[in-house]
């Protein structure tokens, strides 16, 4: 019954996954024309461009990838995955391969494009490849984590909910960080110093494949919590 699980995705979804592969030949040259037209920057660099566009295609890709969980949280639907052979968890491994899937041609597309956009105006390094590779799948890793975070309180509480309570959790996150640095002062200097180590091991060669690794694992771990949940999350659609 997977394979019709998969079948039905493809039809559904099957141009979202691949769509990564299109937009991101149009991402670059939109970032630098915004980037010229809005003038946050004062000096345009090859770097500046890239990082931009591999950022909105960051979001673009979490669109996608939430349009592609979007669907079969009716009740009823909820009930037939439960009742067929490969159940809910052949059903979510399904919507997470897909979403898994996006997230990679996402991956791939940007750095293709931002390495094209590198050689074709010759702005940047030797190592240029290297360096935006190793941006791409810092990215790509940081996807996984937030979509672990995401799809479980989408298919537990539903979209609207599950968005309400992640932004409710940032603002109490934001409340306690601004009443930490009142009561404590030096926790400032603290995050601080914390933020400059972070960014001084962003550039050693065992971050990227450690920070990947950590996403890889998180992503594994919210598919199973989401398999603990999907039942609760069906019993409470209205």
């Amino acid at each position: 019954m997977r394979k019709g699980f998969s079948i039905k995705e493809v039809k559904q979804h099957g141009v979202l996954v691949f769509m990564p592969l299109a937009y991101s030949a149009l991402i670059v040259p939109f970032s630098q024309y915004f980037l010229e037209m809005t003038g946050i920057f004062s000096e345009q660099t090859a770097s500046t461009v890239q990082i931009f566009s591999m950022l909105i295609a960051l979001v673009v890709a979490a669109i996608f990838q939430n349009i592609i969980m979007r669907d079969g949280n009716k009740k009823l639907w909820g009930y037939f995955v439960c009742s067929t052979p490969a159940g809910h968890k052949g059903y979510m491994l399904t919507k997470f391969s897909f979403v898994l899937a996006c997230g990679v041609f996402n991956l791939i597309g940007s750095v293709a494009a931002c390495t094209y956009y590198a050689g074709l105006t010759g702005r940047a390094g030797a190592n240029s490849f290297g360096v935006i590779c190793k941006l791409g799948f810092a990215l790509f890793a940081l996807q996984l984590i937030l979509r672990a975070i995401d799809i479980p309180l989408t298919v537990r509480f539903g979209e609207k909910k599950g968005s309400m309570i992640k932004l409710i959790s940032l603002m109490v996150l934001i409340i306690l960080y601004v009443v930490l640095i009142i009561i404590k002062p030096e926790t400032s200097t603290l995050l601080a110093k914390l933020t400059k180590s972070l960014i001084s091991s962003a550039g050693k060669a065992w971050f990227v494949p450690a920070f990947v690794g950590v996403g890889a694992a998180a992503y594994a771990v919210s598919y199973h919590i989401t398999c603990k949940l999907y039942i609760k999350g069906i019993e409470s659609i209205d």
